[in-house]
C-alpha cells in the first residue's frame, strides 16, 4: 500500500474505508431486502417512463368534485 505523510511529519499506511472484505468479498446491504415482497403494479410497463404512468394513475384515482365551486 502506498504511504501517506501525516502533518507530523511521519509516513503511515493510507487504507481506504473499505478494504476489509464483507461477508466474503459480497458488497454492504446485499440481501438486506430479501425478505420483503416486492409489490409491483400490473399496469405499469417497465419499459414506458415510470413516473408519468405513475402520475397518470394518480390523476385517474382522485376523485371528481362536484357541486359549486368556491
Amino acid at each position: 500500500m502506498p504511504t501517506k505523510p501525516h502533518a507530523t511529519g511521519k509516513t503511515g499506511t493510507a487504507r481506504p474505508r473499505g478494504a476489509a472484505p464483507v461477508r466474503g468479498g459480497l458488497p454492504r446491504g446485499y440481501g438486506a431486502m430479501r425478505d420483503v415482497p416486492l409489490a409491483l403494479d400490473p399496469r405499469i410497463d417497465l419499459t414506458k417512463p415510470i413516473y408519468e404512468q405513475a402520475a397518470a394513475l394518480r390523476k385517474a384515482a382522485t376523485p371528481k368534485r362536484t357541486g359549486k365551486p368556491r
